[in-house]
């Protein structure tokens, strides 16, 4: 009797529970705000942490989750706050257009670019906080189009990402067991001691999503330049969009590293769009004996049983059936059956490469087999061989390990180590933290270096800042200097222009050449002034004094005039003749077999009278931003703001299908520089035949080139002549040359519409020396693809177009072996496997899943 009355007057009360759970939920909807934006984070993103990162100069993109609870809003706005050009008269708004329905929430994609502020020369000057901060805050507002009214805004960060330092990002289906990856050597290298422990040594920043529908990558192939590797394990490839298809896809061509665990994905990926570019195919799993997994020893450097790879049972691994193409190549096969383990195959410049057992196998994990770290370093990742020293307290350290941080870091007691400790150092001799050795992307528009240039970035300085048009040298070890230290040492005196060893720079000046202006110095401004007063009162008066007639020096200080402007006229070289003009220097790269091309544009704007221009660019897959300029007025060194010219503001938009930028204003008399990059469908390429004695070319594109030069490993050799389109033409083997011949005989000057580029041939040629992996054909010509409308109309365009086709790659080498095994690892005995790293300090967040993008 007493549990029934207990149950009745339970079942009274759940109505009124239930009923004030409603109306304490409806309250809480109630005080929420009407428009609401949250849940800032950069890609790619793990989406359960609040880590926001961007590399600096590099395109990227980032997410907003946004929500109106009260009306729909079917034209509002994303706005960025404005963000200052380093080096450039002008200041950019980042922005997308926002369709918000009532009660929906939606995830927006956001494209994101931040530069880097100056190194002031005194320590303590205001500049100082903003040239080395860490997180550097962004402001976002959400606007009515329509009337222009704010609506909401969000304050959010990101974190300064160094020039070293690159993503891997592990997608898996069940990504819990890859959290050790965090821990490994390769991860982050063993530092000499003189590097301070308040700088980021770490050279990959691991992102591992929890899996769902929303896969957190960039849409663009522009914003994925900051991810050197991707490891994919059983997620679904049609979580992908269309347009993460394309950017991963491109992302491939030019560098991208894929790694396919195949058990738990070759399925799905034999029927998806990344079928065409795996190594291999499979049709089942097989169970494979512990002695057929003993090749597995080959990274273990094993002597008798010592750091073995214990093996108790078989392994579920997939059966793989190698493809026939050329580029495909076995690196790891079984003992005795001779099982393909390993296959790896070569697209464009970058590859894929397809394992056929797990990688979560608990016989790979560190705590049980050490030596894991030097297989992913040496077969997965393809990295060059590593030595480590385990160094005595007060045993110096090797010089050629302590020379590259001489510069960035007050170096005590010659270099000794305090306490036990390891260190490490690559085979090739290059530095520690090279930013070139992380990640095999490249672009040439962006990563080309002249010989100085190179050479400097081998000693340890990362001339090269990837896709910033805002370079400047950088020590690619620290990028975060120490308060202690002097700052103008470290991060370079030129950082309004770009490095000189760029081609940005030689195309720049091959437009300030071609456009007939050049803007006058102080120098020549001061002096030309000093001569004109000098003239125009004392030398005026004397000479009329000494012949009696004073009085006709009032009227000779007109035609004085006259032939004064005359002359700064003629010697500033201003007057081009016509209202407004157009001029480019295109750069297209195209890789084999691949459906896309990148096309860089250099371009100049002239105006007689000031004009705003707007450009606008029909891809979604396209980037434009002003070019700095450093001649166009003072710039501060305290603040990178022009002291003497005004702050102009522009507009990038980007809506998912195209993008423009708007208010690019051109003053009177004067250039204003863009850099455009675009991803367009490639209408045609270059077909080479390569026979024992010749290569023959042929020409499937629209475009005629007036002459080239084609880059094979052994040299380079000049076409005969033109080579127009839908012909042929051959070069024999006997006709290369060595690289300091072919530079002599290179033309000293090319002008094509009276654009020189001779120098950005020349750059081509060496850029293709340092790195004769493949065969490649510099072409030129003034024909280019045209994707873009320039408002308003220019009355003369003049242009200039280099192309660069990668023919064909060498084969990879096989992977190189450690020359030491890899020290142990030190794990925290409280903290499980699997666990997060300790030095991951992000908020946890709740998934978001359900939200559209």
């Amino acid at each position: 009797m007493l549990g029934g009355c207990w149950n009745g007057s339970q079942s009274r009360n759940a109505p009124q529970q239930e009923s004030s759970q409603q109306a304490e939920a409806g309250r809480q909807e109630k005080n929420k705000p009407p428009v609401q934006l949250q849940r800032w984070l950069t890609l790619p993103a793990e989406l359960t942490r609040l880590n926001s990162f961007y590399k600096e100069g590099h395109w990227g993109a980032g997410i907003i989750d946004a929500i109106s609870r009260q009306r729909d809003l079917p034209q509002a706005r994303l706005v960025s706050e404005p963000i200052q050009l380093f080096g450039s008269p002008y200041e950019l708004e980042l922005s997308r257009p926002v369709s918000l329905a009532r009660g929906s929430p939606k995830r927006l994609e956001v494209p994101l670019f931040l530069t880097k502020l100056p190194a002031p020369n005194n320590v303590g000057a205001p500049g100082l906080l903003n040239a080395f901060r860490q997180t550097i805050p962004l402001t976002w507002y959400l606007e009515d189009r329509r009337t222009g009214t704010l609506l909401t805004t969000v304050a959010a960060s990101t974190n300064r990402q160094r020039r070293h330092q690159f993503y891997v990002v592990v997608l898996a289906s069940d990504p819990a067991p890859y959290n050790f990856l965090r821990h490994m050597h390769w991860v982050e290298p063993f530092p000499p001691p003189v590097v301070m422990r308040d700088v980021s040594t770490s050279v990959y920043r691991l992102v591992i999503p929890p899996p769902g529908r929303y896969v957190p990558l960039p849409s663009s192939s522009l914003a994925w330049t900051g991810i050197a590797y991707l490891f994919w394990d059983g997620i679904d490839p049609s979580n992908f969009t269309p347009a993460q298809q394309e950017a991963l896809i491109d992302w491939l061509h030019w560098g991208g590293q894929l790694i396919v665990v195949a058990p738990g994905s070759m399925i799905r990926l034999q029927s998806s769009f990344l079928a065409p570019y795996l190594p291999a195919d499979s049709d089942r799993l097989v169970e494979l004996p512990p002695e057929e997994l003993r090749v597995l020893d080959r990274w273990s450097l094993a002597q008798g049983n010592k750091r073995r790879l214990r093996l108790d049972k078989a392994w579920t691994v997939a059966r793989l059936r190698p493809r026939s193409e050329k580029t495909v190549q076995v690196v790891l096969e079984s003992s005795k059956q001779k099982l393909p383990l390993v296959v790896e195959r070569r697209v464009g410049r970058g590859r894929v490469c397809v394992v056929a057992f797990s990688l979560v196998q608990p016989e790979l994990h560190p705590r049980r087999w050490s030596q894991v770290d030097h297989f992913y370093n040496s077969c997965l990742l393809r990295l060059p061989s590593r030595e480590f020293l385990s160094l005595l307290p007060n045993e110096p350290v090797p010089p050629d390990l302590v020379e590259p941080f001489q510069t960035a870091f007050p170096i005590d007691q010659l270099g000794l180590a305090r306490e036990k400790i390891v260190v490490q150092r690559w085979s090739d001799g290059k530095p520690l933290f090279w930013a070139r050795r992380f990640t095999p992307l490249r672009l040439f528009a962006r990563d080309s270096l002249d010989d100085k240039s190179w050479n400097a970035s081998a000693e340890g300085v990362e001339s090269s800042a990837g896709a910033d048009p805002l370079a400047c040298p950088d020590f690619s070890t620290l990028l975060a200097v120490r308060w202690a230290h002097e700052p103008g040492t470290v991060l370079g005196t030129q950082l309004q222009d770009i490095p000189k060893g760029t081609l940005a720079y030689q195309a720049r000046e091959a437009l300030r050449r071609g456009a007939g202006i050049t803007i006058p110095s102080r120098k020549f401004v001061l002096g030309f002034l000093a001569v004109y007063l000098t003239v125009l009162v004392p030398l005026n008066w004397l000479v009329f004094r000494l012949i009696g007639r004073v009085e006709w020096a009032w009227w000779a200080a007109i035609p004085i005039t006259l032939i004064a402007a005359g002359t700064v006229v003629r010697l500033a070289q201003l007057n081009i003749g016509f209202a407004r003009s157009r001029s480019e220097v295109v750069v297209v790269e195209v890789q084999p077999e691949a459906p896309r091309m990148h096309v860089t544009r250099f371009m100049a704007l002239y105006a007689s009278l000031g004009t705003s221009f707007q450009v606008h660019l029909r891809q979604p897959n396209a980037m434009v931003l002003p070019l700095p300029d450093p001649l166009a007025g003072e710039v501060s060194r305290l603040t990178g703001r022009f002291g003497l010219a005004s702050t102009h503001r522009v507009r990038f938009t980007w809506d998912g299908n195209s993008c423009r930028l708007e208010d690019f204003f051109v003053p009177s008399n004067s250039l204003g520089m863009l850099r455009c990059e675009q991803v367009l469908p490639s209408p045609g390429r270059i077909l080479c035949q390569e026979k024992p004695d010749r290569w023959t070319l042929r020409n499937r594109t629209p475009w005629s080139f007036q002459g080239g030069v084609l880059l094979a490993p052994e040299g380079g050799a000049l076409l005969p002549g033109e080579f127009p389109s839908q012909q042929s033409v051959s070069v024999r083997r006997s006709e290369l040359l060595s690289w300091d011949e072919l530079t002599r005989r290179l033309p000293s000057t090319l002008s094509l519409q009276k654009l020189d580029v001779a120098s950005v041939v020349r750059l081509a040629c060496r850029w293709h020396a340092r790195e004769p992996d493949a065969v490649r054909l510099v072409l030129w010509g003034s024909e280019a693809p045209e994707a873009m409308q320039l408002r308003p109309e220019v009355s003369q365009t003049r242009r200039a177009a280099l192309f660069l086709f990668h023919l064909d790659y060498v084969p990879l080498p096989q992977p190189e072996l450690d020359r030491t095994p890899v020290p142990p690892f030190r794990w925290n005995e409280d903290q499980p496997e699997g666990a997060a790293s300790d030095a991951e300090t992000d908020r946890e967040l709740l998934p978001a899943d359900g939200l559209a993008p």
